[in-house]
């Protein structure tokens, strides 16, 4: 029971480091970014995210914003609607959502979707990404 034990605590602690390390490489490439760079007060940033239509990631006991809701090239109310439909989901999941190819959109990421105006597909992707 120990040896189970053991092993369990050391592939948590893998785990975390790994996440760790991936969430550095997105601060490396501004992928997320602190809210002093986001654009927008911190008082519409934390509207924002109570009201659901954006979400954090947290590292290094900072929370950092997807550096895509101020992408010129993407619509930031059709963002926050998705993100509303992902609802309770955590920041992390609601990143894998949007940056992860999807089947169910042709192998496009969501964001990728946005961007070519295909939001009701990416609507209902988000909703059965949600109900899982």
């Amino acid at each position: 029971m120990q040896d189970k034990t053991e092993e369990l605590s050391a592939l948590l602690s893998a785990m975390r480091e790994q996440s760790q390390a991936y969430r550095q490489q997105l601060v490396d490439r501004a992928d997320i970014v602190p809210a002093t760079t986001f654009g927008l007060s911190a008082s519409d940033l934390e509207e924002m995210v109570t009201a659901g239509r954006l979400f954090t990631l947290e590292f290094n006991g900072a929370l950092f914003y997807p550096a895509f809701f101020n992408s010129p090239d993407l619509n930031m109310t059709r963002l926050g609607d998705i993100c509303q439909i992902l609802g309770p989901l955590s920041g992390g999941q609601k990143w894998q959502f949007f940056t992860r190819p999807k089947h169910s959109l042709g192998g496009k990421t969501p964001l990728d979707a946005l961007r070519n105006g295909e939001f009701e597909l990416v609507n209902r992707a988000a909703i059965m990404f949600a109900s899982v």
